[in-house]
């Protein structure tokens, strides 16, 4: 099973960017480079490089990439050991994108049962989600 299915589709091409990123040698690459092999377009790229880059600055304070004369360079954070804090923080939101979702429909929390049918949610990860919401 492929995991990142569960991500919402931003976050699962964030992932597979940086995944990417570090398989290169070197701290800098051609900007068309990366949007050729991974066959997204320029406003895919800009628009997942600036979502990546906010979640590192989020996690790290640092700056994890910019844009120089069409190359992208890599900041000192970009590691393995940063694929695997995203990955944990994407899957940490990833349950409370739905939750949301649902809030924002209603106007209100949605009740465990419609949660459970929507989602396969029992009981007790729907409330603990709840609070991680409502802590946030």
């Amino acid at each position: 099973m492929d995991f990142l299915n569960i991500l919402p589709e931003q976050d699962g091409l964030k992932l597979q960017l940086i995944e990417y990123l570090l398989t290169l040698v070197g701290s800098e690459v051609p900007v068309q480079t990366v949007k050729d092999n991974l066959q997204i377009s320029d406003y895919k790229f800009e628009d997942t490089l600036f979502g990546l880059n906010t979640d590192i600055e989020f996690l790290t304070m640092m700056n994890g990439f910019e844009i120089r004369d069409n190359w992208l360079i890599f900041g000192h954070v970009v590691s393995r050991d940063l694929l695997q804090q995203l990955r944990n923080y994407y899957f940490e939101m990833a349950p409370l994108a739905a939750l949301i979702s649902e809030i924002l429909a209603i106007n209100k929390f949605p009740k465990p049962i419609k949660m459970e049918q929507n989602y396969g949610w029992s009981r007790s990860y729907f409330f603990k989600q709840k609070n991680i919401k409502n802590n946030h």
